[in-house]
């Protein structure tokens, strides 16, 4: 019964975050705020920023992981323009 509490705890914290990050987003793109699938973009857009983080800590292609974030950067900038 305990490990089900702290599950459903970890689960409440994890959703708090998710929330909070997602409204950091939206306020950093305020034009994206609102718009249909925004959760799943923000929740996208974090993910591969995330990812970019841990790659760096092992980088050895730094060419390779500025094309990354340039991508996703072009990837904002469409999804802006929609």
């Amino acid at each position: 019964p305990a490990v089900v509490e702290l599950e459903h705890i970890d689960a409440e914290r994890r959703a708090g975050l998710a929330k909070l990050l997602r409204a950091r987003f939206a306020a950093a793109l305020p034009e994206l705020a609102g718009t249909p699938g925004f959760d799943a973009f923000a929740d996208l857009v974090l993910s591969a920023l995330r990812g970019l983080a841990v790659t760096r800590l092992f980088e050895t292609a730094p060419r390779a992981a500025a094309a990354q974030r340039a991508a996703l950067a072009d990837l904002i900038v469409l999804r802006c323009r929609a």
